[in-house]
């Protein structure tokens, strides 16, 4: 039941690969996105994502409208993680035991971690930062 505007997963860690952080960037340039580099700042340096407050936790990808500004490139987690039940049910605010049910499917579990073992991984926001600070270096 996601549809475009819903982005209540979107205020989860989401660890990306380094190839995937990689193809976001070109994306972002392609497209001329720009990245709240001071956001993407704050959620790599905290501890625990969760413990944020909830707007801060709002993935650094999430346009206005809620709307998803890499959609095409999106991580496989993001990809992978969809729920059948309405959008309401998926609100983490005051809704930690909420009647959510979730989609995996497990063929996609399987190769999303066939990719993690196999590459540099790390949480999105920090992932972001390192590439953008390793362009410049290289530039």
């Amino acid at each position: 039941m996601c549809k475009s505007g819903c982005s209540n997963c979107c205020h989860i860690p989401v660890t990306v690969t380094n190839d995937e952080s990689l193809l976001i960037l070109e994306y972002c340039k392609l497209k001329n996105i720009e990245i709240d580099l001071i956001k993407a700042h704050n959620q790599a340096l905290a501890k625990q994502k969760l413990e944020m407050p909830h707007q801060e936790r709002q993935c650094i990808f999430l346009d206005k409208t809620n709307s998803c500004k890499i959609y095409p490139v999106r991580p496989l987690v993001c990809r992978s993680h969809f729920s059948l039940t309405e959008p309401k049910f998926c609100e983490w605010i005051d809704n930690m035991d909420s009647d959510m049910v979730h989609f995996i499917v497990p063929k996609t579990e399987i190769e999303i971690m066939s990719i993690w073992n196999s590459n540099i991984i790390g949480l999105l926001p920090a992932m972001i930062l390192k590439n953008i600070n390793n362009k410049q270096v290289k530039n």
